[in-house]
């Protein structure tokens, strides 16, 4: 009795399954966007840090991190929980699709150590199908500097 067969037929069977999920996956990651489009979104997360510097140049940990959208002052909430080295934040992450347009938004990150601050200027776009997040503008590194009396 051949026995390849029946196996050949399992890998086809498994390789058939494995194709469904997969496009199955890629139909949901676009749910929201326009439908017009032919949208495949990839599976990849994208997020976007800021690396806060103190005077000398090392790396500022415990700095209190705030995203503002400038066109109506709405405070936006980045991914928190992925894993930061030291001196690095999360400022916007693909979680934040809705909170950004094709056309650009800009954002205003605040940050404050203390009596130290500092304030940077983004823009961000989402692509047409609505995937993923891009940074268009804005600072890859900050640094803290002593904030005005007031």
């Amino acid at each position: 009795m051949n026995t390849r067969i029946p196996r050949l037929w399992g890998r086809a069977h498994g390789a058939r399954l494995f194709w469904a999920l997969f496009l199955a996956a890629g139909a949901t990651s676009c749910a929201g966007s326009d439908p017009s489009l032919p949208c495949f979104c990839t599976l990849e997360f994208r997020f976007f840090t800021v690396t806060v510097t103190d005077a000398t140049g090392q790396p500022a940990e415990g700095v209190s991190i705030s995203v503002r959208r400038v066109s109506d002052g709405a405070l936006l909430t980045g991914n928190s929980s992925l894993d930061q080295s030291a001196g690095v934040y999360v400022i916007l992450s693909d979680s934040n699709i809705d909170d950004v347009s094709e056309a650009g938004t800009t954002v205003e990150v605040v940050g404050t150590l203390g009596s130290m601050g500092f304030t940077a200027e983004y823009v961000f776009s989402r692509d047409e199908c609505q995937c993923h997040v891009s940074k268009v503008s804005g600072p890859d590194t900050v640094q803290l500097e002593p904030l005005p009396p007031g």
